[in-house]
């Protein structure tokens, strides 16, 4: 298909796609983060098993290797990004449809490790189409939408994380553990429908974005040659050590709330109001970007979160039965949750500035692997940690501290000098 005949996306349409798409893997994802931490405690888990959830993320760890892949192999009836959507989301729905058969007192007790091969066979099926969604979210999106398109990606994703995780914690007392993971897999059945609708070989020109590689390229380098450009493994030191408080004070927060007295109606309650902060602070620093240099944005909220993660030391001195008090645990969670999804856009948004021209799926897939790893890293640490420590004050305190590798890996990154290869490097 030649590039004239190509037709321009409506961009309503297109932040209806992508919403639909993030959502998708925020909602299974709030059953794993979120919703997953307090059912378990709830049966008796330890903190280890829980922070073995994390390792549980293993295929975003590895994506990457079969990034290209996805990249190159297709139905061509289905087009190329739109086959892999729709095949990994059928499989994640059948996933929580089998996981939904077994009784949660098997499941939870003697069948723990059937629950964690399922779960990471979710996982596959996600990231996987995350690759695709991805690629296809950076094909689609120009460098004036690129701000708002995070926005949406991250808020889309948010909703979902928002109603598969404290959602279905809320109802979980009401309709049982078998008709929550079902109503996960419709809600996924779902979201599928703007990618029926949508025609990508209509709007993307495969050919032309193949024949733009350099000669002699192939899949085997592929990220080899991303790891030759000049300082980048700085920037990727960035992305490493830049979630690595929030990995492991993230694995705690359900399980301290949970050993707090609250029940898991009270957790969906606390996780959901922190949620739907969250949404807003995402859409506002979609505003506050374009006045800010990326450098001040993500050295003011690195130092953000040291701050937001410390506050949660404070939880453990108080009481569930003191209104005041619950008021300061909702407080708490709120302003973490708020400081953690304006640092995660804009993030994002600097990532797809970390990509190269005609390798962005792939590249921007790399830069997401990198974070995965130090999430699964400080999670597992995280659970290990607060069972040795048994003191979840110190836990966060020393969650908290890891912050401040970020800063001093920020302040190395921005000293060296940009390559010219990357489509817009940070400044």
């Amino acid at each position: 298909m030649s590039s004239s005949a190509l037709k321009p996306i409506d961009n309503r349409f297109l932040f209806v796609l992508l919403t639909s798409l993030y959502f998708s893997q925020g909602f299974p994802s709030g059953l794993l983060a979120h919703a997953m931490p307090a059912i378990m405690r709830e049966y008796g888990a330890s903190h280890s098993a829980i922070g073995a959830l994390k390792l549980l993320a293993l295929p975003w760890l590895f994506k990457f290797l079969w990034a290209p892949f996805i990249d190159r192999f297709y139905y061509a009836s289905l087009s190329p990004h739109r086959s892999w959507i729709l095949m990994m989301q059928c499989g994640a729905v059948a996933t929580l449809l089998g996981l939904s058969l077994m009784p949660a007192d098997w499941i939870f007790g003697q069948g723990l490790a059937v629950l964690f091969v399922l779960l990471c066979l979710l996982n596959v099926f996600s990231s996987t189409q995350d690759v695709a969604t991805d690629g296809l979210a950076v094909s689609l999106l120009s460098e004036k939408l690129r701000g708002l398109g995070n926005t949406v990606q991250v808020a889309g994703y948010k909703i979902g994380l928002m109603l598969g995780g404290s959602g279905l914690l809320i109802m979980m007392n009401s309709i049982g553990w078998s008709l929550t993971i079902q109503l996960v897999a419709v809600t996924l059945i779902l979201m599928l429908i703007p990618t029926l609708f949508f025609k990508e070989n209509s709007v993307l020109n495969r050919e032309e974005r193949i024949s733009g590689r350099s000669s002699g390229e192939t899949d085997s380098y592929f990220f080899w040659d991303y790891f030759k450009i000049k300082h980048i493994a700085y920037w990727l030191l960035v992305l490493f050590t830049y979630k690595l408080a929030d990995g492991m004070s993230s694995t705690l927060v359900k399980s301290m709330l949970i050993d707090q007295g609250m029940d898991l109606a009270r957790v969906g309650e606390i996780t959901l109001f922190s949620s739907i902060a969250g949404l807003l602070g995402a859409v506002l620093v979609g505003v506050i970007y374009r006045y800010f240099k990326p450098l001040q944005l993500l050295f003011g909220f690195a130092v953000l979160q040291i701050g937001s993660i410390s506050a949660y030391a404070l939880i453990p001195g108080l009481q569930v039965t003191n209104h005041s008090d619950v008021f300061w645990m909702y407080w708490i969670v709120t302003q973490d949750q708020l400081v953690d999804t304006m640092s995660t856009v804009v993030l994002f948004a600097i990532m797809m500035g970390h990509c190269r021209k005609t390798h962005e799926g792939g590249d921007y897939t790399l830069q997401a692997c990198v974070q995965v790893l130090s999430a699964g890293i400080a999670g597992a640490l995280g659970g290990m940690i607060a069972d040795v420590l048994n003191n979840y004050v110190w836990s966060f305190l020393f969650a908290a501290s890891l912050g401040v590798l970020a800063l001093i890996s920020l302040g190395v990154y921005f000293s060296k000098p940009k390559s010219s290869g990357l489509m817009t490097a940070a400044n």
